[in-house]
């Protein structure tokens, strides 16, 4: 089999080929433009040749691992190389991965190389500007003192949100910061470290579209403290109408629920509401005995508010037992 033969069935065959001697210039180059990583069982001589390796790292960038120190030491091959992949700059010789000018160049042209240079340039003020710049996802692989600069980090944050999970342990505590990420990514929230504040999550859940705010839901539902907040759940509710706070509200006791029911009176919550009156009916044999508790007024509105919304003439009649159990003076209900 010729050794084109081998590099089209597969590259890793070329191991077991020994004839170099046999095979021209011009096949060379052409097994070298269909995989450059070819180099890597070319004869010595090859891979300090200019010309096959500067065909081999534009078909394959990080091909420049199997040059000869010389050629890996050449910045014309190497700008071949990045050009292809950035991640071939890993295969620089030490002298070109020190040289701060060529990386200027190079994080301009894609700053996610940032990742791969020394880290005595990560914390290089003018290099993590020039990268972030050109890419702010590399704000990742910058130095951790960057990570903690509030001027730094909110510009990025401002277009794109997520980018808080690699900001600082500070930052992600700032609800302003939180809130700056939230417009552009609605699940900043939950790269924070105010997660189980319910004031913030409300505030996000306020700015965003319905799909981030499932997913907030989802995280919610799967924290405890958060579920057995009943206000916070109700308050929830009228940004995500979602059926599953209505079965957990089916759960709960509904003395643990009437406190709150004002907050539920308007035509968002009209469901997660009709769902505690019902409770509150099927679980009071006899309405009367409301009308001597704390919790009377309470299941007095959600009645009113049944009877006004649906003619509900069973609401009326409970309506009028509560009055006359406990004299709590007359609705009206018009």
């Amino acid at each position: 089999m010729s050794v084109k033969e081998l590099t089209e069935r597969n590259v890793m065959l070329l191991q077991k080929f020994t004839d170099w001697n046999t095979v021209s210039i011009e096949t060379m180059k052409e097994l070298l433009e269909f995989n450059g990583y070819a180099l890597e069982f070319l004869p010595n001589s090859f891979q300090d040749d200019e010309s096959l390796v500067s065909i081999a790292v534009k078909s394959r960038g990080l091909s420049l691992k199997y040059a000869s120190e010389r050629l890996r030491n050449n910045p014309t091959i190497v700008d071949l190389a990045v050009s292809q992949n950035y991640y071939s700059f890993e295969y620089a010789s030490r002298e070109l991965k020190n040289d701060k000018m060529k990386i200027l160049e190079y994080v301009e042209r894609n700053g996610l190389l940032l990742e791969i240079v020394p880290g005595i340039f990560k914390e290089d003020l003018q290099i993590v500007q020039m990268a972030i710049a050109q890419n702010p996802l590399s704000i990742q692989f910058a130095s951790e003192k960057f990570k903690y600069g509030k001027n730094l980090i909110t510009p990025l944050i401002e277009k794109k949100g997520e980018l808080l999970k690699f900001a600082s342990n500070s930052l992600q505590s700032d609800s302003n910061i939180i809130l700056t990420a939230t417009k552009t990514f609605g699940l900043a929230i939950l790269y924070s470290f105010k997660k189980l504040d319910t004031e913030l999550i409300l505030d996000c859940v306020k700015i965003n579209k319905l799909y981030e705010n499932k997913q907030i839901l989802n995280y919610v539902l799967e924290t405890e403290q958060l579920r057995e907040d009943v206000q916070f759940l109700f308050q929830l509710y009228q940004y995500v109408r979602d059926g599953r706070i209505e079965e957990i509200v089916e759960k709960l006791p509904v003395k643990s629920l009437l406190p709150h029911t004002p907050l539920t009176h308007n035509f968002k919550c009209r469901d997660l509401y009709w769902t505690i009156l019902y409770k509150a009916k099927k679980e009071s044999s006899e309405l009367e005995k409301y009308g001597s508790t704390s919790i009377s007024k309470s299941v007095m509105r959600l009645l009113i508010y049944d009877y006004v919304y649906s003619k509900d003439n069973q609401s009326k009649a409970d309506i009028e037992l509560i009055q006359k159990g406990g004299q709590i003076g007359k609705y009206t209900y018009m």
